[in-house]
């Protein structure tokens, strides 16, 4: 024998209530259970039975309001006495009627369940302690996790172990260095796995950012890759290099790099490449007392010229082209880190002061400005007219030296260039010998 609330449904379901009941599920979504009161339209097919159900007259009524205790003494009144509305909602619409507050917590609690789940499988790793730090922050890639989840529950879990198996063998724990694309074939049998704009990178770039306390926030793709080499992680760039002159390297087994020191011995130049950097431990400190800098090309080989012709030992080059990449910055860090003084001399236009600015900001007061002062943009003949859309790249300066530079870049409106300085440059040099010879005597 049915149950008065199943007799109700399945007289619900028989006749034209679906819109009725659809608005009730409303309420039980929105409340956690039906109460208040709905808005309903009537229409041809729905008028009578509702009327009939609720006992009242809807003649040629368009919209109607139904109290929730209209709905209640209607069922008290008819054969369907004792049924409990609630309970009705939920056998008509089953599985479907479950609240949002309801549905948030079910999806908070699964999602709960994912991170003990991981939390447990990679308790004592390095990648678990990612993970908690992750989980106790709750920034920014903690949002992204829990959005991926909400999406994929499924593939989340499977790229996020996968992951957090690659942080667990970085290459840096083992003092090695390893291409990303072998790193990721080797972690996920997939070498694109790690590729730049999917999540797994994302992931994983958050995780090399915590072992190596550099910040994830607002970072270029150069400075990615940079972090990344930190870990041991290196990109597919044997392209990107860098001219130098004058530098001398320990290989990783301690020892001076013979490939390092034949060039230095003839004082050559030569490029080196992201590959070079990565078979030296570092650059000999007592190789040089301060290493140049140098935007232009054709300057950098001249002032190597000079220095070779008149055996000033005491300088090392180094050449952006342009401006400084991926392979530049990770040689610049070697040479920060051996504590050498650095000098920088670039074009007094936007894109030199740009590269300036940067420098400054990444290796501070390790870094002078080489004949880059207002007194130095006149000296350089500025003539060349800068066209507006360069002109604005001078508001993304933030060294105090910079800005004043740039501000008289931007008034006067013409760039000047090293070419016209190298008479200045040649007097320091031959200066610098001279104090060298000095200090020996």
């Amino acid at each position: 024998m049915r149950s008065p609330d199943e007799e109700l449904c399945i007289y619900l379901k028989s006749d034209h209530f679906d819109t009725f009941m659809q608005e009730w599920k409303k309420k039980v979504k929105k409340y956690g259970h039906a109460g208040g009161q709905i808005l309903l339209e009537l229409n041809d097919d729905n008028r009578e039975c509702i009327a009939n159900f609720l006992g009242m007259n809807f003649h040629k009524q368009t919209m109607i309001k139904i109290r929730f205790n209209q709905v209640i003494k209607a069922i008290e009144n008819s054969r369907f006495e004792g049924a409990d509305f609630n309970i009705v909602l939920q056998m008509y619409f089953q599985d479907d009627l479950l609240s949002n507050k309801k549905i948030r917590q079910i999806e908070e609690e699964k999602i709960h369940q994912i991170f003990i789940n991981l939390s447990e499988k990679y308790k004592n790793t390095k990648a678990g302690e990612w993970l908690e730090y992750c989980l106790n922050s709750k920034d920014s890639i903690y949002i992204q996790m829990v959005k991926k989840i909400h999406q994929e529950p499924e593939k989340f879990i499977a790229e996020c172990e996968q992951v957090m198996d690659a942080m667990n063998n970085f290459p840096m724990w083992s003092h090695q260095n390893m291409k990303m694309s072998v790193f990721a074939a080797k972690i996920t049998r997939d070498p694109h796995s790690f590729d730049n704009h999917r999540f797994m990178n994302t992931l994983l770039y958050h995780g090399a950012c915590y072992f190596t306390s550099d910040s994830y926030m607002q970072k270029s793709l150069l400075d990615k890759n940079l972090t990344f080499y930190k870990v041991g992680l290196l990109q597919e760039n044997i392209n990107n290099f860098c001219m130098i002159a004058h530098l001398l390297a320990y290989d990783n087994d301690k020892k001076i790099h013979s490939g390092w020191q034949g060039f230095y011995d003839r004082f050559e130049i030569w490029n080196v490449n992201a590959l070079n950097l990565n078979s030296i431990d570092s650059i000999d400190r007592k190789c040089c007392k301060r290493v140049l800098v140098i935007e232009n090309p054709s300057v950098f080989q001249e002032l190597v010229h000079v220095s070779k012709v008149n055996i000033i030992d005491q300088l090392g080059f180094v050449c952006t082209y342009g401006n400084l990449n991926y392979c530049g910055y990770l040689l610049l860090d070697k040479i920060y880190e051996a504590g050498i003084e650095m000098l920088y001399c670039g074009d007094f236009d936007p894109e030199g002061l740009l590269i300036a600015d940067k420098l400054k900001t990444r290796y501070s007061d390790r870094i002078h400005l080489w004949h880059y002062s207002c007194e130095d943009y006149y000296y350089s003949h500025p003539s060349k007219k800068i066209d507006q859309k360069r002109i604005s790249i001078l508001e993304n300066l933030t060294n105090s030296q910079t800005k004043d530079i740039g501000n008289l870049i931007k008034s006067k409106g013409l760039s000047g260039y090293q070419e016209n300085m190298l008479d200045l440059y040649k007097q320091d040099i031959m200066q610098w010998k001279k104090e060298d010879e000095y200090s020996k005597s």
